[in-house]
């Protein structure tokens, strides 16, 4: 579930609104249909989630519970932060299609940005963000979320997870200790605190409130040593490793990169 929650995440940090509905029928996704009466209903994501069948769970490991039950939990914060403000109203523009997941393409950054909220509504573990204002967006407060950096903090987390390890036997866990899915599901369920100990013990360098790296040399690219505070990944094993094209575009310090 790691990859999934990586795909989610990377979504709500650009942009994707879990508040949006679409009108979705669980019964024909699940073949219940009988096309006797129209079972279509408006939901959002974390409706959709809530619907289905505890008997579908009831096969899944334990590690995969937990992968959804972060899901899950991740999509529901982010929700409720996209749509809350200060004074309980809603962030959604008024226009003829608020709620409809199909605002999501023409919405333009400037109309899906959110009221900042007050200093005292931050919590303290986010000072390490940086406090700048968002330079990747044209959000006036730096994301999609206020001045929420839950969303943008886990984004580098996983950013680095990807950048520093991967499974190397069948034994091996799927993910590092680096990434501990079950205290990042309790503290999404206390406050939406990142307690993973790569935020925790600062094992990343600085990013900005949306996530993306500050020192890097390609912000669509960021390189193991331009996350890493220090050098802990398990990716050293050459006899292993393959090599991707060079994306073209404004990449070409890569060619030197490993020619010291």
């Amino acid at each position: 579930m790691f990859g999934m929650l990586a795909c989610l995440v990377c979504l709500l940090a650009n942009g994707a609104d879990p508040s949006l509905t679409a009108d979705i029928s669980l019964d024909a996704l699940m073949n219940r249909d009988r096309a006797t009466e129209c079972s279509h209903e408006g939901l959002d994501p974390v409706q959709l989630a809530d619907l289905i069948p505890q008997s579908l769970m009831t096969e899944w490991s334990e590690e995969v519970v937990l992968g959804w039950q972060v899901f899950c939990s991740m999509l529901r914060y982010a929700r409720d932060e996209r749509r809350s403000t200060p004074n309980g109203t809603s962030n959604a523009k008024e226009t003829t299609k608020k709620g409809n997941f199909y605002e999501f393409l023409e919405i333009s950054d400037d109309d899906m940005s959110v009221d900042e909220r007050s200093d005292s509504e931050e919590s303290d573990w986010e000072s390490d963000v940086d406090e700048e204002i968002c330079p990747h967006s044209k959000s006036m407060t730096g994301n999609f979320y206020g001045r929420s950096k839950v969303i943008g903090t886990l984004w580098a987390a996983i950013q680095t997870e990807l950048l520093t390890y991967r499974q190397l036997t069948e034994d091996d866990p799927w993910i590092s200790e680096n990434f501990d899915m079950r205290s990042l599901l309790s503290g999404l369920d206390n406050g939406g605190r990142i307690a993973i100990p790569l935020v925790e013990e600062d094992m990343m360098n600085p990013f900005c409130q949306c996530g993306r790296f500050l020192e890097v040399t390609d912000e669509a690219c960021a390189c193991v040593d331009e996350v890493c505070t220090e050098y802990f990944s398990n990716m050293d094993i050459w006899s292993r490793t393959t090599y991707i094209m060079i994306p073209e575009g404004n990449n070409d310090s890569w060619y030197g990169f490993y020619e010291d």
